[in-house]
């Protein structure tokens, strides 16, 4: 599985998720390298689906009424295309496209969108992963299911969907016809996945924005079978960011805590619900 490297603070923490993410897309190097491989299926008149087809459906600009796309009609009147990289997948595996708004000023937000094909789940239902940026300040990410059948793309649903540390995708694939896939964690969500988040209050008790990644959550489908915590992301505990938190830095003990008396960092659905129990015990009603 995927880990976040070693990190001193936060704020690197922070850089290397966003510039990470960047780099698995390839949308800011433009690598265009490895060929798509017609037998994957996930095509349309003998070339990769486009790119533009796949965020009518699931990205942040589609209208949310549209659950089905003609693929023969997916270029968008309203978007001028900078960069297209539609035709073959960088490195990663993804396809991408950097467009703008039509008539908008050089200063105007660049829109980055990008997937990858990771399998076939079911006959003519594809696994993609995708990342998306619109000019804000986030940068989301998802897994997804879509139908292709002759003419027509449409969505079947979003298993994940996420903001850097907020649910962000980290890695995804298909094995054995089932999506397996890992979204990243803030303390509020590991212990609200653990079955022990309540009474907790994001961004007042625990950190929980899109720069504090502390855990992965690991999914087969629909099941959650596991929960991972960064040993790292406690190193700044003394910063004046953790202070900001009632519960941060008595989190960031307990987790040293516990994994120094054993727990391992990847922990089964059980581990994780005695590691939230554990937290209220030890920081909240002590």
């Amino acid at each position: 599985m995927t880990k976040v490297p070693q990190l001193e603070t936060m704020k690197q923490r922070t850089a290397l998720i966003f510039f990470s993410m960047i780099l698995i897309t390839g949308l800011a190097a433009g690598l265009l390298v490895g060929r798509f491989r017609s037998k994957d299926g996930f095509v349309y008149n003998g070339a990769p689906v486009d790119v533009q087809c796949v965020f009518g459906l699931m990205g942040a600009l589609r209208d949310p009424a549209v659950q089905e796309q003609v693929l023969s009609s997916c270029d968008s009147p309203d978007l001028r295309i900078l960069e297209d990289h539609r035709g073959r997948p960088d490195e990663h595996g993804f396809l991408s496209i950097k467009t703008a708004y039509a008539g908008s000023e050089d200063e105007a937000p660049e829109i980055y969108q990008g997937y990858k094909m990771l399998g076939m789940t079911a006959p003519g239902v594809y696994a993609i992963q995708t990342w998306e940026y619109t000019g804000g300040s986030g940068n989301f990410s998802a897994v997804a299911l879509l139908r292709l059948a002759d003419d027509w793309l449409s969505l079947v649903r979003v298993l994940a969907v996420g903001d850097r540390c907020n649910g962000g995708i980290v890695e995804a694939r298909v094995a054995h016809g089932a999506v397996v896939y890992s979204i990243f964690l803030t303390p509020p969500d590991i212990l609200t996945l653990a079955g022990e988040g309540q009474g907790i209050e994001a961004y007042k008790d625990l950190e929980a924005s899109a720069m504090s990644c502390f855990g992965t959550a690991h999914y087969r489908g629909d099941s959650l079978v596991a929960i991972e915590l960064y040993p790292d992301a406690t190193l700044d505990i003394d910063s004046e960011w953790t202070k900001k938190y009632r519960y941060q830095a008595c989190f960031n003990d307990h987790v040293k805590a516990v994994l120094a008396m054993g727990m391992p960092a990847l922990m089964n659905l059980d581990q994780a619900r005695e590691f939230a129990r554990g937290f209220y015990k030890a920081c909240v009603n002590h």
